[in-house]
């Protein structure tokens, strides 16, 4: 797009304009947390195992400390955007 290429590096650095972070525990409620223990497990397993899951859905992976930070603000329920 506009002469970038859609690769890893560009995505990362932001000169591609359509990549973007994607994080699932800002679009799952408190609630279903709170009432659903699978809801918390899938998101869990999703963090625990997203750099081998998400190449295979065409999607690069995010960077280790994201994936830490993630869980942190999971374990303090601190969901939305930042």
């Amino acid at each position: 797009m506009d002469g970038v290429a859609s690769d890893r590096e560009s995505v990362v650095s932001g000169r591609y304009p359509l990549g973007r972070e994607l994080y699932v525990y800002v679009y799952v409620s408190r609630t279903a947390l709170d009432e659903n223990p699978a809801v918390e497990d899938y998101v869990r397993h999703l963090l625990d195992h997203g750099p081998s899951i998400v190449p295979r859905a065409f999607f690069y992976p995010l960077f280790d400390n994201a994936y830490a930070q993630a869980r942190a603000r999971l374990d303090e329920r601190v969901l939305g955007p930042r």
